[in-house]
């Protein structure tokens, strides 16, 4: 189970709404549920903390 990748989406969820999770879905190729189930590789959580600093403007909260 992949906490890290959902607590991202969670983070973004906070700070944008709906609108910044279906921006972290088209730019990670993932919606949440399948996040939820996909490992929290190096390789993934990169690409997540990338996703999110665009959705945001902020650096990514969870490493």
């Amino acid at each position: 189970m992949a906490r890290k990748l959902t607590a991202i989406y969670e983070s973004a969820k906070k700070a944008g709404g709906l609108s910044a999770t279906m921006r972290m879905a088209m730019l990670t190729g993932m919606a949440s549920q399948q996040a939820a189930d996909a490992p929290d590789s190096p390789e993934n959580l990169a690409k997540f903390a990338k996703a999110y600093k665009e959705v945001t403007g902020k650096s990514c909260p969870i490493s």
